[in-house]
């Protein structure tokens, strides 16, 4: 997800040295949401100075990779927020000396209230137990489970509402639409302590829950997720008295 201001045009004539250098940002403050993501800002340069440079950084942990390469825009990328606190980062740019020094901020969105509170219990080598309890009690959703290696490379809950859309339309064989397939597997109201069965031993499994429209199955609400990791077969050691063995 990324996020682009409009962008003036930059003089790059040197103007007399009596004119001071001034950077003008877009705008003042650039608004996130809690799922982070690559954000840029642009800029113009105004009264440039001759084979200046222009540099940009954060004391924020959450605000990385600033990269100031491409003329008139400052691009970072911005970590998921998992707090349920709004928090604000200042990026301030070096340049020619200005002082005080130019800065824009960034304003990143808090975690949203989760739609569904799962939880889990009884694990063994292969199974489980899931309660689900949706907000909303009349909200249809579509609960999964898969293993977590699966959604390692996701980053946004649109990448693995993708995923489901394709395993849908991968068992839509007949050409009804992958909505019907999905329509199959509707939930609705709290799910109480499901038995997941013929799970895979010492693995690593991704639970998650989101609302849909019945008809269309449009994803409504944040993925809630929960993960877990199922039981290592144990080992016996076992010993045999060989001693008495007669050949």
């Amino acid at each position: 997800m990324g996020s682009s201001l409009f962008a003036g045009c930059n003089n790059d004539d040197p103007v007399t040295p009596d004119a001071q250098p001034e950077i003008v940002f877009a705008k003042e403050s650039l608004d996130v949401p809690a799922e982070g993501g690559p954000f840029q800002i642009e800029y113009t340069i105004e009264n440039p100075v001759a084979n200046a440079t222009l540099s940009a950084k954060c004391n924020d942990s959450w605000i990385t990779d600033i990269d100031t390469k491409t003329a008139g825009v400052i691009s970072f990328n911005v970590t998921k927020n998992e707090t349920a606190e709004k928090r604000e980062a200042i990026i301030e740019v070096s340049y020619a000396d200005i002082q005080p020094a130019p800065s824009f901020t960034a304003k990143q969105a808090a975690r949203p209230e989760e739609a569904f509170t799962i939880t889990i219990s009884d694990i063994t080598t292969k199974t489980f137990r899931t309660t689900v309890r949706p907000g909303d009690q009349e909200m249809y959703y579509l609960l999964n489970i898969i293993p977590s290696r699966a959604a390692a490379d996701f980053k946004t809950d649109d990448e693995l509402y993708q995923y489901d859309i394709d395993f849908y339309t991968d068992m839509d064989a007949t050409g009804s639409g992958w909505q019907s397939w999905a329509q199959e597997y509707l939930e609705q109201g709290t799910i109480a302590d499901r038995l997941i069965e013929n799970m895979e031993p010492d693995t690593e499994y991704l639970v998650y829950a989101y609302g849909v429209d019945p008809i269309t199955i449009e994803r409504l609400t944040p993925i809630s997720k929960k993960t877990l990791t199922t039981l290592a077969p144990q080992t016996i050691d076992t010993k045999f008295d060989m001693s008495n063995l007669m050949c």
